[in-house]
């Protein structure tokens, strides 16, 4: 009974004292047919908008800038002005986008603080294309990059989220 209890008492612990920084998509939605949109694209295409919520759970160490290029690839139309709020714009952060990568980061060396609770990363406003071409696939990150204000490479992983939930 006691080799039980310390086996357990050792899971918990590494997980309660873990530092790997989690970004997760917390949902996503389609927002074109909420609000009343009027774009239309170089073919004469109506765009389908979404809105995509990452979070991001770092419990032990702040975050000066990250990195990452979604997959899969060339679904996801998305420009500099369609990143926004969350924690990434409260701590001032610039964010550039280009052929899927995302990347942010302070210029004056302001953090995303520790919590123990996850935040809003930043939301995505993306064009979605060929959606129903994708139904059966993951949106995952690749070359993923989470740093700490000293410059170092935090551990990190993305959930993968499955592009069958979007309505």
């Amino acid at each position: 009974m006691n080799k039980y209890k310390f086996i357990i008492n050792v899971l918990l612990l590494s997980f309660i004292f873990t530092t790997e920084i989690e970004i997760s998509i917390n949902s996503i939605v389609k927002v074109s047919d909420s609000q009343q949109i009027k774009d239309v694209d170089a073919y004469g295409q109506t765009p389908s908008y979404y809105e995509i919520e990452f979070y991001v759970l770092n419990t032990d160490e702040d975050i000066a800038g990250f990195q990452f290029t979604l997959h899969p690839e060339g679904i996801f139309n998305i420009s500099k002005e369609d990143i926004y709020g969350g924690a990434s714009s409260d701590a001032g952060f610039i964010t550039y986008t280009g052929k899927g990568t995302i990347l942010g980061f302070s210029m004056t060396g302001n953090v995303i603080p520790a919590s123990l609770v996850a935040k809003q990363l930043f939301t995505i406003r993306a064009d979605i294309k060929n959606l129903s071409q994708f139904r059966d696939s993951n949106i995952t990150l690749e070359n993923l990059v989470v740093a700490s204000k000293k410059g170092e490479t935090l551990p990190s992983y993305f959930e993968p989220y499955q592009l069958s939930k979007i309505k």
